[in-house]
């Protein structure tokens, strides 16, 4: 994870993906979240979620990142079409 606001992150991804591609990001403990794939440059993705996220949730994944507790990197999972 690069960067993490209530709007989105940005993170590793070596599988390039398609601007406006929908994708969900899991995080260990923390339900899936949907996000929209905004841009994508060497191996680097932005995504916007599909909702803000609560500032509670946020703020508890800043600490988790901070504390220096470890924690598996997000998850990105393409959405299939219907």
């Amino acid at each position: 994870m690069r960067d993490w606001s209530q709007a989105g992150c940005s993170a590793a991804c070596p599988d390039r993906r398609l601007v406006g591609t929908l994708c969900w990001l899991t995080l260990p403990g923390l339900e899936a979240l949907q996000a929209e794939v905004v841009w994508w440059d060497n191996a680097k993705v932005g995504c916007a979620f599909g909702r803000l996220m609560s500032p509670i949730v946020h703020d508890n994944i800043v600490l988790r990142f901070r504390s220096g507790a470890p924690v598996q990197g997000p998850s990105f999972r393409r959405r299939l079409p219907c």
